[in-house]
């Protein structure tokens, strides 16, 4: 795996020269990944993504006290008489300046603005060119502090049961598919767990795990409770505007 082998070398040399050594961005099933590299090499390791939250993080090998990331905060304003850009819509504008995922850390939209945490060394190239996400005309300032308050993530909290915590009978229920449905999903390799794809229908889902479906967006578990009836209760955050 491509992802293993780049933290594997970054663990390596900071255990070699005993110095820190950052990645890029990492999404969660990279984190555990460069922890397992770090373990490995003997090495300390931490991650930090721009705030306490943060999904998508960046790993520092080597790092004794708190390092200095290399990562920068942007805010992004908009007028809400030209629309209002979607998370999709403000990743896909970085994407198309022709930088690797690996860049960019999570996107936090609010009302007229949004917050984007990129690598420090692109941050100037981004805010110089990115003007638009989707139709909308942005503007992007580089920030030295982040704000007091982060806007919360955009979606829903919806409530359902199932007879157990597989991926397939989890994944019906969120997206209102028949069982047969889900499991083809799975098996076509469109539904990933905690950011990894799946394709075996019997894996266990746990509370705080991301799901996602190409094509219909991204779910966390809250929590699960058995209920009298022999059956778990859900509670879901499905992400999106939808």
């Amino acid at each position: 795996m491509e992802a293993e082998r780049y933290l594997k070398s970054l663990a390596h040399t900071a255990a070699l020269r005993r110095g820190v050594r950052f990645s890029r961005f990492l999404d969660p099933a990279e984190a555990a990944l460069a922890t397992a590299a770090a373990r490995e090499e003997g090495v300390e390791v931490s991650l930090f993504g721009g705030y306490g939250e943060a999904e998508r993080v960046v790993a520092a090998f080597g790092a004794q006290e708190d390092p200095e990331y290399p990562l920068c905060c942007m805010e992004a304003r908009w007028s809400s008489r030209a629309g209002a850009p979607r998370h999709r819509d403000l990743l896909g504008a970085q994407m198309a300046l022709g930088l690797d995922r690996g860049c960019f850390g999570d996107i936090l939209v609010g009302e007229e603005r949004a917050y984007l945490f990129v690598l420090k060394e692109l941050c100037a190239y981004i805010a110089l060119n990115l003007d638009r996400a989707g139709n909308v005309p942005i503007a992007l300032t580089p920030l030295d502090r982040l704000p007091d308050a982060l806007p919360q993530p955009v979606g829903r909290t919806v409530r359902g049961t199932v007879s157990s915590l597989r991926l397939d009978a989890v994944v019906a229920q969120i997206w209102s598919l028949s069982r047969s449905g889900a499991q083809e999903a799975i098996a076509r390799e469109k539904v990933k767990l905690a950011h990894i794809p799946r394709n075996k229908c019997d894996v266990q889902v746990e509370t705080g795990e991301v799901i996602s479906l190409k094509g219909r967006g991204r779910a966390r578990i809250l929590s699960h409770t058995p209920t009298k009836k022999g059956r778990i209760a859900l509670e879901i955050f499905i992400y999106g505007n939808n």
